[in-house]
Parts: structure tokens; C-alpha cells; sequence
């Protein structure tokens, strides 16, 4: 589901000089305690697993009113932001979800009705499920070496001359398919 965001068609860009982008750019490493510095660490730490400010700032062990608030404040932090960027760099990709947790969101999506569900969605979702689980989805499976029927269809000036060509080729095929 998209994320909502301050700007937009209609919305103004954000002040780069606002009191909360000013305070924002002011938290760098050398600006936090070392307990402030603790907590967004956790925050960091928890928001890779799934990229949500609230979620995070709960888990790290915040105890604002608004957790949604306080997590997209701190989310963008500069020490903060620094950190996730050189986190996501360090990370190697199949360490940053593991496979259970995929299989939670596919399952997930699978499930999801509503307004802003997609069939087609649920579909797939179901189906990339059951590929994981190990359970056939109904599809033939076709060998890696196995040809398919796919042609190429080159750039050519004419019709005449593609016909041609594909006369060419199909009978090289036929041939090769033969032998």
C-alpha cells in the first residue's frame, strides 16, 4: 500500500528552513547523548525489518503519545538517516528479510480484502505461497533446456523480406528439432 506523503500535487514542497527540518539536520552524531544515540540505534535496527517508522519506534522502546509521529520525526534525523543508508549498504540483500518473513507478507496479501485489495494481487500472492511451500500451483513446469516456441522477430524493412526470413529460420528449426 502506498505510504502518504507531505507533498504532492497541491501540497507545497517542504521548507528546507522549517523548525522541524532545521532541528531534523541538527541531530547528527556529534549533536545526540549517548542514550539518544542508544535509542535511535534500536530504531535503526528495527525499522530494517520492515521499513515503518511507528512499528520501529514502538519496538525500539518509545513511549510517545502519537508513535506515528515520533517515528517519521526520528526516521528523519540526519544521524538517522545516515545510519539506515550505510545500514542498507552494509546488508547484504538475502539477510534483509528472511524467507518466513516473506512468506508472512505473501500470506498476508493473500488474505487482504477490502477497498484497496487487488484480486489479481491475492492471486499471485497465493500461488508465489504455494511455489514456496513446495506445492504445485497447476502450471506445467518446463524444463530449463526445454525449447519453447519463441521466435525472434527482427527489424526488417518489408513484410515480404520478414516472410522470408521467418521461412528461413522455421525450416532451420524443423530441421534442428528433427535431429
Amino acid at each position: 500500500m502506498p505510504r502518504a506523503t507531505n507533498t504532492g500535487p497541491g501540497r507545497p514542497a517542504k521548507d528546507p528552513n522549517s523548525k522541524t527540518q532545521l532541528r531534523n539536520a541538527k541531530r547528527t552524531a556529534e549533536g545526540l547523548r549517548d542514550d539518544a544515540k542508544a535509542f535511535r540505534d534500536r530504531f535503526v535496527f528495527e525499522y530494517l525489518k520492515d521499513f515503518s517508522n511507528t512499528y520501529a519506534y514502538i519496538r525500539a522502546g518509545g513511549t510517545a503519545k502519537r508513535p506515528s509521529k515520533a517515528g517519521y520525526d526520528i526516521r528523519h534525523e540526519a544521524y538517522v538517516v545516515q545510519q539506515i543508508q550505510e545500514s542498507i549498504e552494509r546488508l547484504k540483500p538475502h539477510k534483509m528479510v528472511s524467507q518466513q518473513t516473506a512468506i508472512s507478507w505473501m500470506i498476508r496479501e493473500a488474505n487482504h480484502v477490502g477497498g484497496d485489495s487487488s484480486h489479481g494481487a491475492r492471486v499471485s500472492a497465493i500461488a508465489h505461497v504455494m511455489k514456496a511451500q513446495g506445492m504445485s500451483t497447476g502450471e506445467k513446469e518446463v524444463a530449463a533446456g526445454a525449447r519453447g516456441g519463441v521466435m525472434v522477430v527482427p527489424a526488417t524493412e518489408n513484410l515480404l523480406s520478414w516472410e522470408q526470413r521467418s521461412a528461413t529460420a522455421q525450416a532451420l528449426l524443423k530441421e534442428q528439432v528433427r535431429n
